[in-house]
């Protein structure tokens, strides 16, 4: 999360961080949410929340960065793993008794047949 605020000239629209203390749902807690919002100001009307977007690119900064990421679904279940080891899963980010049942089920179907040798190999 960016430090300070982004922005332009003054009553340009600009993004800031709020909190760290947002009341939110607990579920934000356990993924460690951060929080910005993004406002201007009108000569008329005072403050208006903007659009996030209207701040990205101005005045040529090169602060912004924005990383896509297209992986193969051949490597899910090994993504998947690397994230379950660092207790990143269904479970953790959601805490429901369904996605407790799926990460369960994850690893025992999934990662442990990925792991041990198929019953017919020598």
């Amino acid at each position: 999360m960016p430090e300070g605020h982004k922005g332009s000239a003054a009553g340009e629209p600009m993004i800031r961080p709020i909190g760290p203390y947002v009341r939110s749902h607990p579920r934000h807690f356990r993924q460690q949410s951060d929080y910005t919002i993004c406002g201007g100001r009108d000569r008329d009307s005072g403050w208006r929340f903007c659009p996030h977007e209207s701040v990205f690119g101005s005045r040529g900064d090169k602060q912004d960065a924005l990383w896509k990421f297209n992986l193969p679904s051949s490597e899910g279940t090994k993504i998947l793993d690397s994230l379950n080891q660092y207790n990143l899963n269904a479970f953790s980010l959601f805490d429901s008794e369904e996605t407790l049942l799926e990460t369960m089920w994850f690893r025992e179907h999934v990662l442990r047949l990925s792991v041990e040798p198929k019953q017919n190999e020598h």
